[in-house]
Formats: C-alpha cells, sequence, structure tokens
C-alpha cells in the first residue's frame, strides 16, 4: 500500500449470492465482475434492538468504467430474515458525481483485482474536464475497524 491511500477491501472469492443477508465478513468490499466493472459491498445495520441488529441493508454499488455509471441496488431485510423486505435500484453518470474520490478508489480496486479500466486521465476527458476531481484524494487518517 502506497502511503496517503487508504486499504481496500478487496474480494477474490465470488459469492453464490451477491445480495444475501448471510454473507460472512469475507465477501463485503470490492469484487471484480469485468475487465472495466468493478462492484463495492457493504453491509449497513439500520436498527439495534437490545444489541442485535434487527434491520439492515445491503448495498451493491457498480462501477462501469466502460458506460461511465454506476448503479446501485439496495435490499432491506428485516429480523435477520433471509427474505427480503425492499429494494431499490439507482443509476448515475460518473459526470453528476458530486464527489470523486468513491470513483478513485473503485478504478484503483478493479486495477488491483486485474481489471482493466480506462486510464482516470481518459474518464476526465468524458466528464468534460482536466482530471475533475478524479485525481488521489488528499492525504487522510483512516481509522480501521476492529
Amino acid at each position: 500500500m502506497t502511503a496517503g491511500k487508504k486499504p481496500l477491501k478487496l474480494v477474490r472469492n465470488v459469492a453464490k449470492n451477491p445480495f444475501s443477508a448471510s454473507f460472512n465478513n469475507d465477501q463485503w468490499g470490492y469484487q471484480m465482475i469485468g475487465d472495466t466493472k468493478v462492484v463495492e459491498r457493504t453491509e449497513i445495520p439500520v436498527e439495534f434492538k437490545d444489541g442485535k441488529v434487527s434491520h439492515r441493508t445491503v448495498v451493491a454499488t457498480l462501477y462501469d468504467f466502460t458506460k461511465y455509471e454506476i448503479t446501485t441496488t439496495s435490499v432491506s431485510y428485516l429480523n435477520g430474515s433471509e427474505q427480503a423486505a425492499s429494494s431499490t435500484v439507482t443509476s448515475v453518470p460518473f459526470s453528476q458525481l458530486e464527489g470523486k474520490e468513491a470513483l478513485f478508489d473503485a478504478h484503483r480496486a478493479l486495477q488491483e483485482l486485474g481489471g482493466t479500466p480506462p486510464r482516470l486521465d481518459d474518464i476526465s476527458k468524458v466528464l468534460g474536464s482536466p482530471r475533475q476531481g478524479i485525481q488521489a484524494p488528499k492525504t487522510a487518517t483512516f481509522k480501521q475497524r476492529p
């Protein structure tokens, strides 16, 4: 890892069901979907009852470096159930992103997983301005969770 870059959680083993509520911790993070696509999966505990999660959401964010688009799918589960209670899907072109740090992280994760996304300079041309915020974020301190 280069100084100043936050560590990325890379997933090299593919899960059978990318939206399963019963993933183990090894399935959360960035996973290569194709040479130019990477998905980041996260789990969001929404509500706690007696110290236990009673509602959680699985979020899969697909970064497509061919379409220059991000598609986010969220699936909510209640009370530890495997049955989805609700889901949503949204798509946003790279050009409409407020901040570019997540895009930069996804690009780096895809490269580290063996993918071949376009160069950041080429992506900037599509966005219409030179390196429009796609450069590496300024050095920051990140705390790792225990």
